[in-house]
């Protein structure tokens, strides 16, 4: 017994399980009472109930004692002098202790044993400070009230009815001093010099309730069924390495548990908050002046009181949990490697809005921070992060700085978060701040690097540039020379080629080594020869002789080139050369017959001059003739054929200063000269063959009444030459034009270039302007070969390349274009040669067959446009139908169908109103 008082002596923690609910509780702030000599008087001692170990018993073990007693209501009354009862308590192993004024009263089960006291084995209670018990204790479906005027009530959970008030006990005739439960379900009522047990097992056993048997699991006296987060308060005991010396719980709901460090006398108190969210929470009595608690109690206004050993703390829980006691974390400072605090000023708050600015030689940081747990004094861990440099959060530890080195410039942000030992988190603190670049690493020293880069990179670039250009100005100097000697020396030998050769024989030579023979159909060849020649030659000096025969040959040379005429060679004093050749015309008899009058009236004019000029007779024969390269080495371009040799008779029958032709040729050029028939003349292997010395161009189309053309000459010429200009059109018509388009084709080009014709001799126009109409007419359509919707300025185009090559002058190629632009919806005409050309580009419109070409007008409407029905189509004719009208009197005239009939021949085939 004295080494068990002596460890309780060592050890003292009091284990009292208080389980109960207090009405009306006030509310007051926590009240701090000392009580200085309050170990002075150790005469009466209260036993305290403490343990080592945190175990789970099962009731009735093997290590519980199971007393007995015989009635259901058992009362021990002390027969001792002057007894004063002032407190009971049962240990876990169901020994009954109670304290008196005689020493302590021993229970064992079987038998009561006095024990007296000694002053050192237990903690002593002053009569006047005895501690009051529980007013009330819930057990097996039953509670047990004390009253305030001493009494006791038992009452029925389930129906809430009161069995007795102080009755059936035996001997109950002192008020009741406190109430107290064993460990078999039975309770024990203090009277001042008597104790009372109520077996509440075999009360209920009477039939007032049927008991749960089900064992209850203890923990030195904590009876988990009430304790609400039960898993949270044994990781708490372990986690802590704690002993739970006693737990209660307030009126909120809340469990109180006084625990003690193993071996250390050191002692803590928690709070299980009634709500699951919460972790517990540390009651730092320290604070207010408590250094030690020894025992909890539950006062009836819902506070709860720690008593210590030379002071008693109130604590008003509700109060206390109300407040705002966060666990609060802040970041104190921040230093540089020298330890200067460079955030002062900055850090006013935890969280800081807004960045803070560092030069680039401070890189070197440490970051002091710290936290306060309100809920006791917890050791704290922090973890942080450096965003920007590192990549994880750091491991927990109770470190209070964490330190950078060598930090890049950029932009960072400092975290850092705590956590105290019970696992409640603070929220996250940061700072943000900016390590700026050095000044040769700012943005405006990229710039000037980047400027600079530019700059060195546009001055090499520039000085290559020179220097490139440079060489390769000297390299195109070189190479223009040499560029420009073959090139002179290929314009030489072009030039002499050209004078050899036609320039598409030549390049057909140059591309491909040979040239092709090609059949003309018609063709006019000349012939000149000098009268006497060989006996000029004998008696001239050669020298001047050559030179008379280039000066002539020259002259001839200018007058066959400006009528387009193939010069072929000369042999001697003879001078041959063909028109219609290389390229066919049907103009070429009426330009070497005029050629040849040039060339005798130059003749004429030198023999003016001087009387020993020469005499030159000409002949010209028109025929088919083949032309082709003659020789490999060096090479000539020559004709063969009938009509050459028939030509070379012409020539030699002829008379000196006269031009001789062939009947043939005569009937193609007689309108455009006046001829003297010389009748059939006998020609070697030909035999006879009308000949006729042509005199002079017609007067009405000659200037001197000779040899010079005058307007109407030409005018007459180009108009035979639109023969050639109708036959090139339409072949590239028909050769280029899309098949789509089934309305202006060749068809509808030769309807207009007729009608055009018909409407301007009938409305009196001159030669010319038929000419230009019925040139304007064969390139209306011409533009179709190209883009549909630019026909107009694709026939333009054409004409503009075309009409060149066919003699046409500036004039009226300027006319052609004015004409073809009246054909344009958007144009407006006002003159006649526009009303004559769209009144023959519309003639369709009266035929009896408009029907027929309107449909392949929709037709190739729609295929390059889509969108239209056949009925809008005709719609449309109709109603440009009802307001059409022809400007000429020979276009209505020629109308053979009214509008009004095609108008209703349409509304009949298109089914329309």
């Amino acid at each position: 017994m004295f080494i068990l008082l002596l460890i309780l002596y060592q050890y003292p923690i009091k284990v009292i399980l208080e389980c109960f609910l207090s009405l009306n509780p006030p509310e007051c702030m926590i009240i701090v009472s000392k009580y200085k000599n309050f170990t002075h008087n150790m005469r009466r001692f209260t036993v305290l109930f403490f343990v080592f170990f945190v175990f789970i018993y099962v009731a009735k073990a093997s290590n519980v004692i199971d007393f007995k007693v015989s009635a259901k209501i058992t009362s021990f009354k002390f027969n001792l002098e002057d007894l004063n009862c002032y407190s009971l308590i049962c240990s876990n192993d169901n020994i009954i202790y109670v304290t008196s004024n005689h020493g302590l009263l021993i229970f064992n089960g079987l038998e009561w044993t006095t024990s007296p006291l000694s002053e050192h084995s237990l903690l002593a209670v002053n009569n006047e400070n005895t501690k009051p018990t529980p007013n009330n204790i819930i057990e097996q479906g039953f509670k047990v009230d004390l009253l305030h005027n001493g009494k006791i009530q038992l009452t029925e959970l389930n129906t809430n009815k009161a069995l007795f008030v102080n009755a059936n006990l035996d001997n109950a005739n002192s008020p009741v001093i406190g109430v107290y439960k064993d460990y078999n379900h039975g309770i024990w009522f203090l009277f001042k010099n008597e104790v009372t047990r109520l077996d509440i097992f075999g009360f209920a056993s009477i039939g007032k309730k049927s008991i749960d048997k089900n064992p209850v699991f203890t923990t030195k006296g904590i009876d988990y069924r009430k304790i609400k987060n039960q898993e949270g308060v044994i990781q708490l005991l372990k986690k802590k390495h704690l002993l739970a010396d006693s737990v209660i719980m307030d009126f909120y709901g809340n469990t109180w548990i006084l625990c003690h460090k193993l071996i250390k006398n050191y002692s803590e108190v928690y709070v299980i908050p009634a709500t699951n969210d919460m972790y517990p929470l540390q009651i730092p009595y320290q604070d207010y002046g408590l250094s030690n608690v020894i025992s909890l109690r539950s006062l009836n206004d819902g506070i709860i009181e720690l008593n210590g050993k030379d002071s008693i703390v109130n604590f008003n829980i509700k109060k206390y949990l109300s407040e705002k006691r966060d666990f609060s974390l802040r970041i104190d400072k921040i230093t540089d490697i020298a330890g200067r605090d460079i955030s002062e000023g900055f850090l006013e708050i935890t969280n800081k809005q807004g960045r803070l600015s560092l030069n680039s030689t401070i890189n070197n940081l440490t970051f002091y921070f710290d936290a306060k747990d309100m809920r006791g004094n917890n050791q704290v861990l922090f973890s942080t992060f450096l965003e920007g440099n590192d990549a994880v959060w750091s491991e927990w530890k109770p470190l209070y700085s964490k330190s950078f080195g060598s930090l890049k410039s950029g932009q960072y942000i400092f975290h850092v978060k705590a956590m105290s030992n019970n696992g409640y988190c603070t929220q996250i603190s940061n700072v943000s701040f900016t390590i700026a670049a050095p000044f040769f690493n700012r943005w405006w020293a990229w710039i000037i690097y980047t400027v600079v880069l530019i700059l060195l990179m546009v001055l090499y670039w520039i000085s290559r540039k020179r220097s490139f250009e440079k060489e390769k100005a000297n390299l195109e100097f070189i190479l223009n020379e040499r560029t420009a000697e073959l090139m002179s020396e290929k314009a030489k030998t072009d030039d002499l080629l050209a004078n050899l050769l036609p320039k598409d024989t030549a390049d057909e030579l140059k591309n491909t080594g040979k040239a092709t023979s090609q059949k003309y159909n018609m063709a006019t060849v000349l012939f000149s020869d000098i009268q006497g020649f060989t006996k000029i030659a004998e008696e001239m000096n050669p020298e001047k002789l050559i030179d008379e025969l280039d000066n002539f040959f020259f002259h001839f040379d200018s007058v066959v080139e400006k009528y387009n005429i193939e010069k072929i060679k000369t042999i001697g004093d003879a001078y041959m050369c063909a028109g219609g050749i290389p390229y066919k015309n049907r103009t070429n008899p009426v330009e070497v017959v005029l050629a040849a009058l040039e060339m005798q009236d130059y003749m004429k004019q030198l023999r003016q001059k001087n009387i020993n000029i020469w005499d030159l007779r000409i002949g010209v024969h028109t025929g088919a003739i083949i032309a082709g390269v003659v020789g490999h080495k060096r090479v000539s371009y020559d004709i063969w054929g009938d009509t050459v040799n028939t030509a070379s008779r012409m020539e030699s029958s002829g008379e000196a200063g006269k031009v001789n032709i062939s009947g043939q040729t005569y009937e193609m050029i007689k309108d455009f000269f006046i001829c003297e028939y010389r009748g059939r003349m006998p020609v070697k292997y030909k035999g006879d063959i009308d000949m006729f010395f042509v005199k002079s161009i017609r007067p009405e189309l000659s200037i001197d009444l000779k040899v010079v053309p005058n307007k109407s000459f030409f005018i007459q010429l180009q108009t035979l030459r639109l023969q050639d200009l109708e036959e090139f059109v339409l072949q590239k018509m028909t050769d280029e034009l899309p098949p789509t388009v089934v309305f202006h084709n060749n068809r509808q080009t030769k309807d207009v270039y007729s009608v055009a014709e018909l409407i301007g001799r009938a409305e009196s126009l001159s030669a010319e302007d038929i000419l230009l109409i019925r040139t304007a007419s064969l390139f209306l359509n011409l533009g179709y070969c190209g883009t549909y919707k630019e026909n107009v300025t694709n026939s333009i185009r054409f004409a503009e390349i075309i009409l060149p090559k066919y003699k046409y002058s500036p004039e009226q190629i300027s006319i052609v274009i004015q004409l073809i632009n009246a054909t344009n919806t958007r144009y407006n005409h006002t003159g006649k040669l526009e009303s004559v050309l769209i009144d023959a580009y519309n003639n369709y419109m009266g035929r009896v067959d408009y029907l027929f070409l309107s449909i392949d007008l929709f037709h190739e409407v729609k295929q390059q446009n889509g969108g239209i029905s056949e009925k809008e189509w005709f719609n449309q004719q109709v109603r440009f139908l009802e307001r059409f009208s022809f400007y000429t009197p020979t276009a209505n005239l020629l109308r053979e169908v009214s509008a009004e009939e095609q108008i209703l021949k349409i509304k009949e085939y298109a089914k329309i109103d």
